[in-house]
């Protein structure tokens, strides 16, 4: 089983929660943990206990607490970027597939998960594999996607490029209203997350929660590379991730097999 945890804000304290039906960890910089429209949380791909890619995606139930398993993507995907697109879809860009190997195979394609059919279908292909990325759902309902990382000539090469996605054309565009200078930045933040395993997540009131071990009301489970997201009720869902020491991610650590977490704030 996969852990889970959420954070109970009256207390301020991490309670235990239904675990996810297998382990999880090593999502992407823009996916983490996504709430649905209609209520419910959904956990997306991710790298197994063995170290690769997976295809199973679960439903996290915020009345009962319960995982149920929805239809699973057309590729096993991590390191990928999953989007809720202004009409209740789900786009998944891009990651890694396979085995845990290096250079692993990056992916160019895409998917589009409708919670009214609860089926994917494909969504076009980018213009180069990108993993690792930051994904952002603009005003007018396109979604950006930048930096990350490709495999060229045998190794990873770190990706100032960025492409937009119309989904009412259902288009891949290069685009060229993106920072030359933000690229790096952008960048160097995704190694800095790497490194701590922290997690940060932007919260309906306007605050942001950096969630990790070795701060005040600490996670009940020492983890990095977890998933993230608010449920509706404002309590916080942490779960999967890999063993971490004092916030460091343990060397060649495999994703947690019993930890889910909820949080809630005080007041």
């Amino acid at each position: 089983m996969g852990s889970v945890a959420v954070l109970d804000c009256a207390a301020g304290e991490w309670t235990s929660a239904d675990p996810l039906p297998s382990p999880r960890a090593w999502w992407g910089h823009s996916d983490g943990l996504l709430r649905l429209p209609g209520g419910g949380i959904v956990a997306i791909g991710g790298e197994d206990a063995r170290r690769g890619a997976r295809a199973e995606v679960y439903r996290f139930d915020e009345v009962d607490g319960g995982w149920t398993e929805l239809a699973p993507l057309a590729t096993a995907r991590r390191r990928n970027s999953a989007t809720v697109l202004a009409d209740g879809r789900i786009l998944v860009a891009g990651g890694l597939t396979g085995p845990r190997e290096y250079p692993a195979l990056g992916l160019a394609t895409a998917e589009l998960y409708d919670p009214a059919t609860g089926a994917w279908t494909p969504a076009g292909t980018m213009a180069e594999p990108r993993f690792f990325h930051h994904a952002t759902l603009l005003p007018d309902g396109r979604v950006l996607l930048a930096g990350g990382s490709t495999t060229r000539a045998g190794g990873y090469t770190a990706l100032q490029t960025a492409e937009l996605y119309d989904p009412d054309r259902g288009l891949w565009t290069r685009t060229e209203h993106y920072d030359a200078e933000a690229g790096p930045r952008i960048l160097a933040q995704a190694r800095e997350v790497g490194r701590t395993g922290d997690r940060a997540l932007a919260r309906a009131d306007g605050s942001v929660l950096v969630a990790g071990t070795g701060r005040k009301a600490t996670l009940r489970v020492d983890r990095a590379h977890f998933g993230l997201a608010e449920l509706a009720d404002g309590r916080v869902l942490v779960t999967g991730g890999v063993r971490a020491a004092a916030g460091e991610a343990v060397p060649g650590s495999y994703p947690l097999t019993a930890a889910t977490e909820l949080f809630r704030f005080p007041g």
